[in-house]
């Protein structure tokens, strides 16, 4: 590799490695009582910060006749890759799945994570005056 000469657009870029994270999706089918693995779910930033959530359904969860969509209108079911970049990557139906703020602050707080809460005392809620 030669040294950048000053002037010339490089037509190469050094970036560090991207922010990758990936979890497995797990439904109950109707009728059952046990989890099956529905598919795959990654979540990926850019280089340019602009978050992308990308889901494929199993080769094994597509094959069972009694398979459902996580959503019918978003993620059919299907041998293809979704895409998304509304809600910051998050497929609206795997967001519902995830824990609430709360939830996420018990999380961090068990994972020894935990972070002061930097939420503003909602308007409502105000001191009384004596």
């Amino acid at each position: 590799m030669s040294a950048p000469v000053p002037g010339r657009k490089r037509d190469w870029t050094v970036t560090s490695r991207d922010s990758t994270r990936e979890c497995y999706v797990y439904m109950t089918l109707p009728g059952a009582t046990e989890f099956v693995t529905a598919g795959k779910f990654l979540l990926a930033t850019d280089r340019h910060g602009i978050p992308t959530g990308k889901f494929v359904y199993g080769r094994s969860y597509l094959a069972r006749e009694n398979a459902v969509p996580i959503d019918p209108l978003e993620l059919k079911l299907a041998n293809r890759t979704y895409a998304t970049t509304i809600l910051k990557g998050v497929f609206g139906a795997v967001r519902d799945a995830s824990p609430d703020h709360w939830g996420r602050r018990v999380i961090e707080k068990y994972a020894g994570k935990s972070s002061e809460c930097k939420c503003a005392r909602p308007s409502s809620v105000r001191k009384r005056r004596a």
